[in-house]
């Protein structure tokens, strides 16, 4: 499944109606944060989650990667882990790395996709898990604030567990780059999430992310 944007920009899950998106995306730009295509090109996001070794895991993406990056139209792709990041709530995300691959084409990332399936130990993708989810991409740390970054995740995943209808939220770090992190949520129903996005604890964090990011957090939604 990819996780595409539609036509005006923001990214949505796959089953949400027009009104469902915009209203995301409204409850997001308040904020200013970016929900749609990461540097105004249109991407099409691909995540799988594996729990097989973390360096054997590794070691398939790489190969992979080397096959992918000989078309243009691969933008990047990596394994998260929780390996130096936080977990919050009772779900099963520090149990499997995701691996995240990205591609300006639709075409390109379902043939993508079946390379995915093949890797070891794969678990599922985004849609086979009850609830709704989010996937926050592209958090790039400034190398300085990055222990800060971790422990203020620390902060904010503990207020997430006591939210209605939240069901975990982990905070997962490119295993080849432990600034570049990849967030990944899961609630009851969009309204719980929408409530967090509207909530005074997500402004105050995306206020003090303008200090330690090195660019404004860009949001791909999958369902």
């Amino acid at each position: 499944m990819t996780g595409r944007p539609p036509p005006d920009g923001a990214a949505a899950p796959a089953d949400a109606s027009a009104d469902e998106a915009a209203e995301i995306r409204d409850a997001l730009a308040d904020n200013e944060v970016y929900a749609g295509k990461p540097h105004g090109e249109e991407v099409y996001a691909l995540v799988v989650y594996s729990r097989a070794d973390p360096a054997a895991l590794a070691g398939e993406v790489g190969d992979l990667r080397a096959n992918f990056d000989r078309y243009d139209t691969h933008v990047k792709t990596a394994v998260y882990g929780t390996d130096g990041g936080v977990q919050a709530g009772d779900g099963d995300a520090s149990d499997a790395a995701a691996v995240v691959t990205l591609w300006e084409t639709e075409d390109a990332a379902e043939t993508a996709s079946e390379y995915l399936s093949g890797l070891p130990e794969v678990v599922g993708r985004p849609e086979d898990r009850e609830g709704f989810g989010t996937m926050g991409m592209f958090y790039s740390v400034k190398p300085d604030y990055r222990e800060e970054f971790v422990e203020t995740f620390g902060e904010v995943g503990g207020k997430l567990a006591g939210m209605d209808g939240h069901r975990e939220t982990a905070l997962l770090v490119n295993r080849e780059d432990d600034t570049d992190m990849f967030i990944s949520s899961r609630w009851d129903a969009k309204e719980d999430a929408m409530a967090f996005f509207r909530s005074e604890e997500f402004r105050d964090t995306v206020e003090w992310g303008r200090e330690v990011l090195a660019d404004r957090p860009r949001h791909v939604f999958l369902a």
